[in-house]
C-alpha cells in the first residue's frame, strides 16, 4: 500500500458499513481512498470515479467489513457480560432470543451502573478489531 489511510476515514467507512445492510465501502489500497455506496441513499461514488460494477484491480480493492464480519455483535456483549456480570450471562442471553434485546441488555446495565463501562468497553474492541483487520489486510494507518 502506497499510502496510509487516515484512522478517522477508516473508522467512519467501518460505521458506515455497519448503518445498514445496503451499505458498503471499499478500500483502493495503491491510493488509501475509500469509496461508499449505499442503495438507500442513491450513493455510488465507485460509480462516479468510473470503477461501478467491480471495474477495479481485485488485487488493489478490499471491502471494508461491518461489526457482524468482526464478531463485533453479540459475541462481544457476551464477552463483557462474561467479565462483569456472569451470573447474568444466561439471562442475556436469553435476551438475544428475542426482539428487543439490546434494549434489554441497556437496561440491565443500567440497573447495575455499567452502561459507561460498556461503551468504553466497546469501543476499545472496536478499535482493536478494525486495526487487527488493518493489519491482516495489508492496510498502513495513521493518526
Amino acid at each position: 500500500m502506497k499510502q496510509p489511510v487516515k484512522f478517522s476515514e477508516l473508522d467512519f467507512a467501518f460505521g458506515f458499513v455497519s448503518s445498514s445492510d445496503d451499505s458498503d465501502a471499499f478500500l483502493q489500497k495503491s491510493t488509501g481512498r475509500i469509496f461508499c455506496r449505499s442503495e438507500y441513499g442513491d450513493l455510488d461514488e465507485l460509480g462516479e470515479a468510473g470503477l461501478g460494477d467491480g471495474g477495479w484491480d481485485d488485487q488493489d480493492m478490499i471491502a471494508i467489513p461491518d461489526k457482524r464480519d468482526l464478531d463485533l455483535g453479540q459475541p462481544l456483549v457476551f464477552r463483557f457480560v462474561r467479565s462483569r456480570l456472569p451470573r447474568e450471562l444466561d439471562r442475556v442471553r436469553g435476551f438475544f432470543s428475542h426482539r428487543g434485546a439490546y434494549a434489554q441488555f441497556r437496561d440491565l446495565l443500567v440497573r447495575n451502573e455499567l452502561l459507561e463501562d460498556w461503551y468504553e468497553f466497546e469501543a476499545d474492541a472496536e478499535k482493536q478489531a478494525r486495526l487487527s483487520w488493518c493489519e491482516e489486510n495489508g492496510v498502513k494507518v495513521s493518526t
